[in-house]
């Protein structure tokens, strides 16, 4: 072989042992659009052994596949159940307590669609404090300056609202819940439970799910009245080990773990299987369809164990019901509680957070989003504006999801207002100087201010600001004057996070006389950005009508937002708008005016 051939075959054995250990680095790495796991675990197994192991437990397990034809109630453990037992569902009678598992926060994204756990809270629609509650107590949201845009890490959850007729609710509930469907994106309101069993109507939204490409590998289902040791939940499931019972992953898809005693009592907790709930909804016909179906279900299939596709678990040490129990037993405030329900004062649940202090899981991971659209999420007194609010709010949500900015509806600034003796609207300043410190932009827009131009960035605005200025580094304010207005109109403005803006907010605050007179915060900014030390900071669009800011009889097709600003309610011209936008979009030919 020559001095070439050998260089070429020594190149050949390099690039052949570089490429044999890059195979067995990569098929030994999790995918990067796997479920993610919820912990760094240092027995991780690798592909060959999770096959082995699946292998193992079925011919390990003591259920007879043939004659049973894998329908089986029962989690196997091969050291006390034998096989008479088999088709008993299980009832714990004492319980293996674990050492906590500290999680770790990976910082890798959840973009396939797949989730470890999704967890669905029944609500009434009159439980804000305890939502509030469970928000931050489960998934470390205090509040909503940052809300989590997506849920991109290994849960996904959503409060189910029961259904209500907004005629038996007084005002005040009503306002409430409204502010809270704009500030918070994870109420789902579920009238169709007027008309079926309420249980029966939350697991048709889960199944709904798929059709969003949502799945899950485990869905834990309980009311607002209860809390939940997500922790230990995940730990179980992940080592196949309930307690005293070990069960496979074909068992864990079908798993049915709770506490079923009560029939007729609709609060519930339940561990379901990704496979679960289909199963519920066609043997639903095998039961009275009381509140409870899950405990009926339980009940018929102890009866008729031959019948069973589940894996039924009847929990009655981790899982308990408040009302019965004054005092935690020590070992459970060491961490076995898997949960706890049936809990109606807001001051206990807060109580036992605080001693059982389970972990908190981050529902989303943490990003800094640059730019934030903000608006207000209060309602005035006339209520005009409730029958458009959620379409009002997704709107503005939708569009910053398209374009990767931050969604924030503020109430509170605009209900202290009264307490400061100056007019509703002066909340507006409040909400923009608590929210501005944490973006490096704020677009606030008027609740009656809506996007029409979905493909408008802000970026594209600010670069082409930077073409009206000499230097665009030293404006900090945006706003515009309308062509027939005699001073700005302040529904929409851009913001910068500076120095000199938070200068100007306070200024603004500080021009009493405008508390209650007309105008309000629109005339104290008005004189400042006349003055020599903010006018400098500030771009005035002058008599411009079409850049951010339109009135709906100055609308051309392409601008960007629409102000209603009429003197009687803006709420069904902005629901027509809706209509007409829809259409436009559909039939760009078509003539649209407002």
């Amino acid at each position: 072989m020559g001095n070439y051939g050998r260089h070429y075959f020594r190149k050949y054995q390099i690039c052949t042992v570089f490429f044999i250990i890059l195979i067995i680095f990569l098929y030994n790495s999790p995918s990067p659009l796997s479920p993610l796991d919820d912990t760094t675990s240092s027995n991780d197994d690798n592909i060959n052994d999770n096959i082995n192991d699946s292998i193992n437990d079925n011919n390990n397990n003591n259920f007879n596949n043939n004659n049973n034809n894998n329908n089986h109630t029962d989690l196997n453990n091969n050291n006390n159940i034998t096989n008479e037992k088999i088709f008993e569902p299980v009832i714990i009678e004492e319980a293996i307590y674990f050492q906590n598992v500290t999680i770790q926060d990976s910082q890798v994204l959840n973009i396939s669609g797949n989730y470890n756990l999704l967890i669905v809270i029944s609500s009434p629609i009159t439980e804000f404090k305890t939502r509030k509650l469970i928000r931050e107590y489960l998934f470390d949201i205090k509040d909503n300056l940052k809300l989590c845009m997506k849920l991109d890490a290994e849960i996904y959850y959503k409060f189910l609202i029961q259904p209500h007729k907004k005629d038996d609710y007084q005002k005040s509930v009503l306002r409430d819940y409204a502010s809270e469907l704009i500030e918070y994106d994870d109420l789902i309101e579920l009238q169709k439970g007027f008309q079926q069993n309420w249980q029966e109507t939350m697991f048709e939204w889960i199944l709904s799910l798929k059709d969003k490409h949502i799945t899950y590998n485990h869905a834990v289902i309980f009311d607002v009245h209860s809390i939940i040791n997500i922790e230990k939940i995940q730990q179980y499931l992940r080592d196949l080990k309930i307690n005293v019972f070990d069960f496979t992953e074909d068992q864990s898809k079908n798993l049915v773990w709770g506490h079923f005693e009560d029939t007729k009592n609709s609060s519930m907790f339940a561990v379901l299987g990704e496979e679960t709930i289909s199963h519920i909804l066609n043997y639903k016909n095998k039961i009275d369809h009381s509140d409870n179906v899950i405990s009926q279900l339980y009940y018929y299939y102890q009866e008729n164990p031959n019948e069973s596709p589940l894996y039924f678990l009847n929990d009655n040490v981790a899982v308990f019901d408040w009302k019965y129990s004054e005092e935690i037993d020590p070992i459970h405030e060491e961490g076995d509680v898997i949960a706890i329900t049936n809990i109606y004062s807001d001051d206990e649940m807060l109580n036992l957070f605080d001693r059982l202090n389970f972990p908190k899981f981050k529902v989303c991971r943490s990003r800094d989003l640059p730019i934030a659209v903000i608006t207000s999420s209060y309602l005035y007194d006339d209520m005009c504006m409730l029958p458009a609010t959620l379409e009002i709010a997704n709107n503005k949500r939708t569009y910053a999801l398209k374009h990767g900015y931050s969604f924030v509806g503020r109430s509170i600034e605009f209900n202290q207002q009264n307490t400061k003796k100056r007019k509703v609207v002066w909340g507006k300043i409040d909400a923009v100087e608590k929210v501005l410190p944490y973006y490096d932009w704020l677009l606030w827009m008027d609740m009656d201010a809506v996007i029409a131009n979905s493909d408008i960035t802000i970026e594209s605005l600010l670069d082409k600001f930077t073409f009206m200025v000499e230097d665009f580094d030293d404006i900090d304010l945006i706003v515009a004057r309308p062509s027939r207005d005699h001073m700005i109109n302040a529904g929409v403005f851009l913001i910068r996070n500076t120095d000199w803006s938070k200068e100007f907010l306070k200024d603004v605050q500080l021009k009493q006389k405008y508390y209650k007179k007309k105008m309000y915060e629109q005339n104290a900014m008005w004189d400042l950005i006349r003055e020599p030390e903010y006018k400098s900071k500030t771009l005035l669009l002058d008599r411009d009508d079409h850049t951010f800011n339109t009135f709906p009889k100055k609308y051309v097709p392409g601008d960007f937002v629409i102000h209603f600003a009429p003197d009687g309610c803006p709420a069904k011209p902005i629901l027509d708008a809706f209509v007409k936008l829809k259409e436009y979009q559909n039939n760009p030919d078509m003539e649209i005016s407002f």
